[in-house]
């Protein structure tokens, strides 16, 4: 939605919450949000609700989805020969035991390839590492940063405290500005 892709969506999963609401993106996008299709409530939908929803690609950003979560969920192989390819946005260790930050840009930057905006992505990756890099500068020179990380639990519906597993990007963001 951000690189103004909405109208190739063919449908999201909601975890049972209101994405517009819960979603990160500045307020103007809320309204695109909230009318995306809906394929379900749940983290993932059947493999009978993707194939009706007609989709020439999965594009994920919970990474490694399908190499940790295979028990559940099919196996990419399946998607495959529906004709659906997948994409995962790398922002959780993929069988690594750390995701870094180049490798989330790297994704990112794959993701603009993917979709021919590779303009629009590179301009956000440099904005996100030009304003990493002012932090990491200010810890360098010695300053000492206070970090407030706010997290929506949209597997729980509910805004609380948050355990970042630290093959997480966010834990590679916050270790790297010296947190705790």
């Amino acid at each position: 939605v951000y690189f103004g892709l909405a109208d190739q969506i063919v449908g999201v999963c909601t975890r049972g919450v209101d994405i517009a609401e819960a979603s990160s993106l500045p307020e103007k996008y809320h309204d695109t949000l909230a009318a995306l299709p809906v394929l379900t409530e749940e983290l993932w939908p059947d493999m009978e609700t993707i194939i009706a929803a007609q989709p020439d690609l999965i594009a994920t950003s919970v990474g490694g989805l399908f190499r940790t979560l295979s028990e559940v969920y099919p196996d990419p192989a399946d998607y495959n020969e529906q004709g659906i390819a997948l994409f995962e946005i790398t922002n959780n260790a993929s069988g690594k035991s750390v995701v870094t930050m180049d490798d989330y840009f790297d994704s990112l930057v794959a993701f603009g390839q993917v979709f021919d905006i590779q303009e629009a992505v590179n301009a956000y990756v440099d904005g996100q590492r030009e304003t990493i890099g002012a932090y990491l500068e200010k810890k360098a020179d010695g300053e000492e940063l206070s970090v407030l990380a706010i997290a929506y639990n949209s597997y729980g519906g509910s805004v609380g405290w948050v355990n970042f597993p630290t093959s997480a990007m966010v834990a590679t963001i916050l270790e790297a500005l010296g947190t705790r």
